[in-house]
């Protein structure tokens, strides 16, 4: 009997570059069909960055999240190779000694509301208008 094998890409090589097109008429089908969702969060580089710079992050973990009052948001959590959240890490401190830190858990993302709102950004961004 022969053994079909996945092949599951290591945490860091997910995600890839699917064109302007295909993301467009993403975008564009999730829109359809909820027109009263967030169109788009954005994220800071600067969060990011610091995600990353997590000893043994190979990722980003994105969840859907709701605030209190019911509002539509992101939780942002680096993951290591296994997928799993970093919500601590080793450090040494000054005096030499080990302690542990907590992993970053980041929201704060800005929403943009309304579809017009979003295309206008893709445009002034793509295209400088």
């Amino acid at each position: 009997m022969i053994q079909n094998k996945l092949a599951i890409k290591p945490i860091a090589e997910v995600g890839e570059d699917i064109g302007l097109n295909e993301g467009a008429s993403m975008v564009k089908a999730y829109r359809d069909a909820n027109p009263t969702d967030t169109a788009s969060h954005v994220i800071g580089r600067d969060i990011l960055e610091q995600l990353l710079a997590q000893p043994g992050c190979a990722g980003i973990n994105i969840a859907s999240a709701a605030k209190v009052n019911g509002e539509r948001t992101l939780v942002i959590t680096g993951v290591d190779t296994d997928g799993a959240a970093i919500l601590s890490y080793p450090v040494v401190n000054l005096a030499g000694q080990l302690e542990q830190k907590d992993g970053i858990v980041a929201d704060r993302v800005r929403t943009q509301q309304s579809v017009e709102e979003f295309w206008e950004e893709v445009m002034r961004t793509l295209f400088g208008i």
